[in-house]
């Protein structure tokens, strides 16, 4: 994966995002954000799902609560202030389809060369799976993409 943006704008707490590239990737944003962690000493709970974000006033200003989902299957709210917790890599977003756990179906992709002259469907709309489709289509797959929302407004850069 690379990232549709320069590192200046996804670096935090004036912690320099270095990359020789113009736009980083996957695993440059992994090893900066882990050492952004480190810097700052963060506490970061693994295998946590926020469950609802809440506004409270503390004080003079505003506060966010976040209402979080233990491993154990409890809850707890946690981060008052302006902390935050993102899904990650390692977790699909499973969309409650039937067939979406048969065995030929994967949550995952790593590399496009199995799919040769077969026909595959991707399903999403972000840049994962624009960047799956057009890896799957340049290596010679028959390529579907499905995503919800609405259609998207395809321009070619000629007119």
């Amino acid at each position: 994966m690379v990232f549709f943006t320069t590192p200046e704008l996804l670096e935090i707490g004036g912690l320099p995002f270095v990359t020789p590239f113009e736009k980083p990737t996957r695993m440059e944003a992994l090893r900066y954000y882990r050492r952004v962690a480190d810097t700052f000493d963060l506490a970061i709970a693994f295998g946590e799902e926020v469950a609802g974000v809440r506004r409270e006033p503390d004080g003079q200003r505003l506060s966010f609560v976040l209402d979080v989902k233990t491993r154990g299957g409890g809850t707890r709210a946690a981060a008052r202030g302006g902390r935050t917790r993102h899904r990650y890599y390692d977790h699909p977003n499973l969309i409650g389809v039937p067939g979406e756990d048969l065995p030929h179906v994967s949550h995952y992709y790593s590399e496009p060369h199995p799919y040769y002259r077969r026909p595959v469907v991707v399903v999403g709309g972000k840049n994962s799976a624009a960047e799956a489709v057009l890896d799957l289509h340049r290596a010679g797959a028959r390529v579907t993409l499905v995503h919800r929302g609405r259609p998207w407004a395809i321009r070619s850069s000629t007119g």
